[in-house]
């Protein structure tokens, strides 16, 4: 039997305000990228940081509004940083959000999506820069959301998947033909109390995941 030992060679903490929260790790040709959110008691806001592979602190980004702020996701393009998450507004909805962040660690750009209630939990970029987000919105009920965007965040389509009575987007992939894959989770009080997950390939199939009596909440990519 194999056994591995974890050892680390640089751990980093960082320590700011009251609390934090670490959520998603991206490795770029140039560093490695840790996102996370900050706690202050009043509001949490993102702490997004880029190191080199020695562990040296190349740059530190916090995004900060007045109201909450949460990050999910993290990827690249040609050391470009994007980043998807959540931000609320003045009447404490929250809209789904997209960040773009330059080499150095300038924040470049920011797209709320038009849903609220809205969650993006999985970013994808694919080798020409096309971004992919996944993640969902309340309207009545849960809806899934994936959508594609360009480099300069302007979105390119939006499938948005009602097929279970509360619908989870919580991650997509692509494939270098161009194939699309999503992962959701999907609850159907219709049809029984518990939670399943289920793999769809855009304009072509969808599989329902271990459909048994047991729950499959909280399944990830």
């Amino acid at each position: 039997m194999l056994t591995l030992t974890l050892i680390f060679s640089w751990p980093k903490v960082w320590n700011e305000d009251k609390d934090q929260f670490a959520n998603s790790v991206h490795i770029t040709s140039s560093g490695v990228v840790g996102g996370g959110n900050v706690w202050n008691d009043t509001l949490f806001s993102v702490r997004m940081t880029k190191w080199t592979k020695s562990g040296a602190l190349l740059w530190n980004l916090r995004i900060k509004y007045n109201y909450d702020t949460w990050i999910y996701g993290i990827s690249s393009y040609l050391d470009t940083i994007y980043a998807v998450g959540f931000t609320s507004d003045t009447t404490l909805t929250d809209y789904g959000t997209i960040w773009k962040i330059s080499p150095n660690g300038t924040l470049l750009n920011t797209k709320i999506i038009n849903f609220p209630s809205s969650y993006l939990r999985d970013i994808h970029i694919d080798s020409l820069g096309n971004i992919f987000i996944a993640g969902y919105f309340w309207d009545n009920r849960y809806k899934a959301i994936f959508s594609k965007y360009d480099r300069d965040l302007n979105e390119v389509w939006t499938v948005i998947d009602s097929s279970n009575y509360h619908n989870y987007g919580m991650s997509i992939r692509t494939y270098k033909d161009g194939s699309v894959y999503f992962l959701k989770e999907g609850w159907d009080s219709a049809i029984t109390p518990n939670w399943k997950w289920y793999l769809s390939k855009l304009n072509g199939w969808t599989v329902q995941i271990n459909p048994s009596t047991v729950d499959n909440q909280g399944f990830k990519n």
